[in-house]
């Protein structure tokens, strides 16, 4: 198991960074149907089926509340411990414990996933950790394990989506950080990943044909 992380609470203002697959907006908005907004980003989630990661807290967890509220949505709540996913009862929900740091775990979960739904219509990649403290002391370890979960992930998570579904159009939204503009001291390694992950998928957005 990877040790043990400090939780660290995203910052809503920086929730939505979108990828480049989007959901067609066609008609006027549904009644009860939340929007999230962002860089390119405009949607509604009427009867979709959608992966949270980082689902038991935070952001993740406020994401899945007040979505499974939405007519139609179906909805897979990814985090290592889904207690706190489980005790809502919320139907349409469906809790699935995995680890977001490594390839095979993955692999695992968007099979999984995709078996639970048929397909996947969102896809939020919120999982991710933060240490506090001085970035004064050499330590390999440390440092691949939050660029694991914070930066590779999401990006491996994206490519082995698009490669799974076959062309099929998706959105696909990552949990951003005010620290990817402004680093502050004590966050040395969390703002890092998430300048990292910030460059990625502006450049990846830029890649893509209607960019």
């Amino acid at each position: 198991d990877p040790p043990a992380r400090k939780p660290c609470e995203h910052r809503a203002v920086s929730l939505a960074h979108s990828a480049p697959f989007f959901i067609p907006v066609t008609g006027g908005r549904k009644a009860g149907s939340p929007l999230v907004y962002g860089r390119g980003l405009f949607m509604e989630f009427n009867d979709k089926k959608i992966v949270i990661t980082g689902a038991s807290s935070g952001i993740g967890l406020e994401l899945l509340k007040e979505l499974a509220a939405v007519p139609g949505t179906q909805i897979a709540g990814v985090a290592r411990h889904t207690d706190a996913i489980a005790e809502l009862g919320l139907p349409g929900v469906t809790a699935l414990s995995y680890d977001m740091s490594g390839p095979g775990h993955i692999d695992a979960m968007l099979g999984e996933a995709l078996r639970l739904l048929g397909r996947i219509d969102v896809f939020f990649a919120n999982a991710g950790f933060a240490y506090y403290g001085e970035a004064n002391t050499a330590d390999w370890t440390r440092t691949q394990d939050i660029f694991a979960v914070n930066t590779y992930a999401p990006i491996y998570t994206l490519q082995k989506l698009a490669a799974l579904q076959k062309g099929m159009s998706f959105s696909y939204v990552v949990t951003d950080s005010a620290l990817a503009k402004a680093a502050i001291p004590g966050f040395a390694y969390y703002s890092a990943t998430k300048y990292a992950l910030d460059g990625f998928f502006e450049a990846y957005r830029y890649e893509q044909p209607h960019d």
